[in-house]
């Protein structure tokens, strides 16, 4: 496998560490053993490196960018915004009513919302929210879900199998472990286990916050029936149910998870797509949950926050998506339908053990052991149990150096737009075909 060159990558990135901390402004970006891709420009879904290597992009900036890069409408409102009115004023203005409409009229679980700059932002708030609401402090959280680096909510998502269930410790150095103490652990797609931690009265349960999608370690959907559980055991004892819509907010349907799987959280938290690339996030729901934001009881509050630059590319994102939704999430989902099934086709073919994932559009690769028992991976758990995170990273690279980009960890997910083509997509799949024919005649198994 001759690999492309990015010696322009790599000078680059040696010059960003001598005044950049890790040479990137976030740990995520930056991978053990790897120098980065140092991009120049993306148009549609396809992004070009400074070595002028161009990829079909199926990380999309990890999830914003769900109409492609530099869509001509998005570009078009933040220019006619910059131009013509300014980027930020500190004082109100028309388009955080116009927008904040749109979103209510949308999303089913919101009447009422506020504007932030990140989901980490509006997470940090969800949170504060639900426990005035609640009265109780303790708050549950899904191993193998992630909710930003607050130090409120920052604990190891991702222990090791030796370490045995729900263990509760910084995620970072710096952290005070006095600010995890009321945060609990419970394993995904597991009613008794969640039923048995908000049994527990000593624990105080006032929150159980989700990804409704399992999104942080692959792509892992509830079990039928899990979210309506959770729904009625939170509302049976008065805990403040939290969806962290932040990857799956208009992504799987105009309203999101909670439309597509019909179940109402009380708070929800969205973000990426909210902001058709630019920084902005959304804490919303019920008039009643969200009066103690209104009257300043709960504070929230932020220089950026509802800025209107963030706000006209939102305009412009939600615009399209709301009033093509008939055309635009049927032509998404089949795409990334019958990019699982060649992946499967061609695992098949090569004798690679996978795993693929596919809800809506969002898609994920999971290569596993040889001859591995589990049938499915539906937690954390046996997501660790039985997927191999080293050859995922080398099927990255193998990608990369076929024009395919995808992110190098095996708990991320592959993204498709709406501004794929059936060209990209068939270079995706002839190239993941390519690298499994590849991985097999090279290792002679994946193991």
């Amino acid at each position: 496998m001759e690999a492309q060159s990015r010696r322009q990558s790599e000078a680059e990135f040696a010059r960003a560490c001598i005044s950049l901390a890790g040479g990137e402004s976030s740990n995520a970006r930056v991978h053990s053993g790897q120098h980065p891709t140092i991009i120049d420009r993306g148009e549609a879904g396809r992004i070009w490196d400074i070595d002028g290597n161009m990829y079909v992009d199926l990380l999309l900036a990890y999830g914003p960018l769900i109409l492609g890069h530099r869509h001509p409408s998005v570009v078009a409102a933040i220019e006619a915004q910059i131009r013509t009115k300014g980027a930020i004023f500190g004082m109100p203005h028309r388009l955080s009513p116009r927008v904040a409409e749109r979103i209510v009229s949308m999303v089913p679980g919101i009447e009422l919302l506020r504007f932030a700059n990140s989901g980490n932002e509006a997470i940090i708030t969800a949170m504060r929210l639900g426990r005035f609401l609640s009265g109780r402090p303790g708050v549950v959280k899904f191993e193998g879900h992630f909710h930003g680096w607050g130090d409120s909510v920052f604990a190891d998502h991702r222990p090791g199998l030796e370490e045995g269930h729900f263990p509760i410790r910084p995620r970072s150095g710096g952290m005070q472990a006095g600010f995890l103490q009321d945060l609990f652990h419970a394993p995904w797609n597991d009613i008794e286990a969640l039923r048995q931690i908000l049994d527990d009265s000593d624990l105080r349960i006032g929150v159980v916050m989700m990804e409704p999608v399992m999104a942080n370690t692959g792509v892992i959907p509830p079990r039928p029936g899990y979210l309506q559980a959770v729904r009625e055991e939170c509302t049976k004892r008065g805990v403040v149910l939290i969806f962290d819509e932040v990857i799956t907010g208009f992504r799987l349907a105009p309203g999101g998870a909670q439309e597509y799987f019909g179940v109402l959280p009380d708070i929800t938290v969205l973000g990426k797509i909210v902001g058709g690339g630019l920084p902005l996030a959304v804490i919303g729901g019920s008039r009643d949950v969200m009066k103690p934001i209104a009257d300043g009881r709960v504070f929230h509050g932020g220089t950026y926050s509802g800025n209107p630059l963030s706000l006209s590319a939102a305009d412009a994102t939600l615009t399209i998506l709301q009033e093509q939704a008939d055309t635009i999430y049927p032509d998404l989902f089949a795409t990334t339908a019958s990019l699982g099934k060649s992946v499967r086709e061609s695992a098949a073919a090569t004798g690679v053990p996978v795993q693929v994932h596919v809800v809506g559009p969002m898609l994920q690769i999971f290569i596993c052991r040889d001859g591995e028992q589990f049938n499915q991976i539906v937690d954390y758990r046996t997501a660790i149990k039985a997927a191999l995170p080293k050859r995922f990273l080398d099927l990255h690279y193998r990608l990369q150096n076929l024009g395919v980009y995808i992110h190098p960890d095996q708990f991320e997910r592959i993204l498709v737009c709406t501004e794929h083509t059936q060209g990209d997509l068939d270079t995706a799949a002839n190239a993941i075909n390519q690298a499994f024919k590849d991985m097999v005649a090279e290792n002679g198994s994946t193991t």
